[in-house]
């Protein structure tokens, strides 16, 4: 079971449209794009924890998340009062850079509508990235002060922080 689902992804600066049906896209376009998130966060959640704990203790957890020591931990990585949770910017931005481009029988096309300006989306990933690296520090933070204290046995040697505490410049 995840720890996210769709409901992080109804608002800014992490927002996915056409997620929910009644907001104007059709219910199969709803349903298609549903599948295609749930199918990300499935992908990228687990990518995420393993970079924040790092395998041997990603292993801990996996074999045993429901045990009630992994729940401040759960607490740090998910708000569901807000719907705030730095997994859900770290797949938001994995399923949006992976939605730039589009691929057909003739290859891989950057998708334009008529009568619209394209606008270049790296400026919003790079937004959502970032917001994640706040609440990453945070989490990483209370991760390396407290591992011992929480009772899990792994020990903190082969994580990637570094790439998930990497602010990205927002111009340029």
């Amino acid at each position: 079971m995840n720890l996210i689902d769709a409901t992080y992804f109804k608002y800014d600066p992490i927002k996915v449209k056409g997620i929910e049906g009644s907001n104007g896209f059709s219910a199969e376009l709803s349903n298609e794009r549903n599948v295609e998130l749930d199918r990300a966060i499935e992908i990228h959640e687990q990518e995420y924890l393993i970079k924040l704990l790092g395998q041997d203790l990603y292993t801990e957890y996996a074999a045993d998340k429901e045990n009630v020591k992994w729940d401040t931990l759960k607490s740090k990585l998910v708000n569901g009062t807000l719907f705030r949770s730095p997994i859900a910017n770290y797949v938001y931005y994995m399923f949006m850079k992976q939605r730039k481009y589009a691929t057909g029988d003739i290859g891989v096309y950057i998708p334009k509508a008529e009568n619209m300006t394209v606008v270049d989306p790296n400026y919003t990933l790079k937004q959502a990235w970032n917001d994640g690296v706040d609440q990453n520090i945070i989490v990483c933070e209370w991760i390396y002060s407290q591992w011992r204290e929480q009772g899990w046995t792994a020990e903190l040697t082969d994580f990637n922080w570094v790439s998930l505490l990497t602010r990205q410049p927002l111009f340029g």
